[in-house]
């Protein structure tokens, strides 16, 4: 966790956008987590539980629940490809909508 990027770098690949956190950025991992299960679910099905569990664990790093937050977040998901490799990880990553921010924002609490 609290590893940053900054999106608004036009790069080819993600992790080329990987910044410090104390550095002005745009997105931050806040969890990462494994699904189950040993056939690939769908993508449909594979959002609807990756935005569970990142949803899940939102209040523990930002400090109050994603409902109260003015925060957004999304998943990074496994490809189809992936998952077959056996790859089930999911990286929650939170985002403030209006700016970009300097700092982590673990418990942030807005």
């Amino acid at each position: 966790m609290g590893t940053c990027f900054d999106v608004r770098k036009d790069q080819p690949k993600l992790s080329e956008s990987i910044v410090p956190c104390d550095q002005r950025h745009d997105d931050e991992v806040y969890a990462v987590f494994d699904l189950d299960g040993a056939e690939y679910p769908g993508e449909t099905a594979l959002q609807q539980a990756a935005d569970e569990g990142c949803r899940a664990r939102f209040a523990d790093f930002i400090g109050i629940p994603y409902e109260e937050s003015v925060l957004e977040l999304y998943s990074l998901l496994p490809t189809q490809a992936a998952w077959l490799d056996g790859d089930r990880r999911v990286s929650c990553v939170v985002w403030y909508p209006d700016d970009a921010v300097v700092g982590s924002l673990a418990g942030a609490g807005y």
